[in-house]
């Protein structure tokens, strides 16, 4: 790969060297965030944005997907730079734990107070110990009760349980077998996504069960993975025209998820090449994204200091935002762009009360004894 390729040029000869904080990161994980807040407001408000750029947003949801991606990445990197650490063991589930765990039972329980505790009515054991060990992801009456988007945090446990296992043995893979690894595990993942597709189809079960099985690990390990495989190649080096190449890249792969997205949606769990192959193409467009944010500077410019905090805001913006949106719901009139505005408003408000009270304390916790930023 030489300086004109728009792929990550490997700099790096040693993959287990913790490279420095990319500002880069926190504005994709800011972009992410937002897209998943306005997908919400568009889905579950009554808010016409037809006709308007905000109309894109109706596929926002592959904002989480995003976040896999950007997990991969980076949970590669914290698990390389432990592996060798005493109590590796220890160091790397402090930091994970610290991360995920205070906030989230902060806001689940706010949220079983303030917004609907009705789940709790029936198999109250599964409710809570799922949602305790971060297997709600697993069981369709779970997976969405308490705070819908936590789902996603079931599966971002169970990404890190694999990157704790596999990580160091990676690691000492030759680099040369490391894309050809990927694509047997890619050649996996669609392997059981169609499997699990042409099974339940056959069994008649409806869609909502179809889409279960396909937002469990083994569905969507393509995103982290590929994260993660990007981290084992190296960090790519700052390259401006590569930069842009990509972001052209991730917007013209964006326009096409989201005209597949919107012309076939009705129909989307009939159509084995939706149910199958969509997701791998939104892992495609996360990779171009990634390596766009990896391909600036590490430290950006003033200007982009708002996508920055956004960015630093993103946990707390993905787990308020759906709970501000029920309470607006459920005690004031307030629709469209105005009800938008107010959940904006609250949201982050919400999130920068939570990361200086919540967040940074436990993470200087977790990360006592290992470098920030993992």
């Amino acid at each position: 790969m030489t300086n004109l390729s728009f792929s990550a040029q490997i700099e790096i000869p040693n993959p287990r060297r913790a490279p420095a904080w990319h500002d880069g990161l926190d504005v994709l994980r800011g972009i992410a965030a937002l897209s998943v807040v306005l997908f919400h407001c568009i889905g579950l408000l009554p808010w016409n944005v037809q006709s308007t750029p905000l109309v894109l947003f109706g596929a926002g949801w592959i904002g989480v997907d995003l976040f896999f991606m950007i997990s991969g990445y980076v949970i590669c990197a914290s698990a390389l730079r432990l592996q060798d650490a005493p109590n590796y063991a220890q160091k790397f589930w402090r930091a994970r734990l610290a991360r995920i765990v205070p906030l989230y039972v902060v806001t689940s329980v706010l949220f079983v107070f303030l917004v609907d505790a009705t789940f709790l009515r029936e198999r109250p054991a599964l409710q809570l110990l799922s949602h305790l060990f971060f297997i709600h992801n697993l069981f369709p009456e779970t997976a969405l009760s308490l705070n819908g988007v936590t789902w996603s945090l079931g599966v971002e446990m169970q990404f890190y349980v694999l990157a704790f296992l596999c990580v160091p043995s990676l690691a000492r893979i030759r680099r040369a077998w490391l894309i050809p690894s990927y694509l047997l595990l890619l050649l996996g993942v669609v392997g059981y996504r169609y499997g699990a597709w042409y099974w339940l189809r056959t069994a008649g079960a409806a869609d909502a069960a179809i889409s279960h099985a396909l937002s469990q690990v083994p569905a969507l390990l393509d995103s982290f993975a590929l994260g993660a495989l990007i981290r084992l190649f190296g960090a790519p080096s700052p390259n401006r025209l590569r930069s842009m190449i990509l972001v052209v890249l991730a917007l013209a792969s964006f326009l096409l998820i989201y005209l597949l997205y919107t012309n076939y949606a009705a129909r989307y769990w009939s159509l084995w090449p939706m149910a199958v192959l969509f997701r791998t193409l939104i892992a495609l467009f996360a990779a171009f994204a990634l390596l766009a944010a990896l391909s600036a500077r590490h430290k950006l410019t003033s200007a982009w200091g708002p996508a920055i905090r956004l960015g630093q805001l993103s946990y707390g913006i993905y787990l308020w935002h759906l709970i501000v949106l029920q309470l607006i719901q459920k005690y004031t009139p307030l629709s469209g762009t105005s009800a938008v505005l107010v959940i904006l408003v609250l949201t982050w408000l919400l999130s920068e009360a939570s990361l200086r009270l919540v967040e940074r304390p436990a993470m200087r916790w977790g990360h006592a004894h290992a470098k920030p930023n993992a």
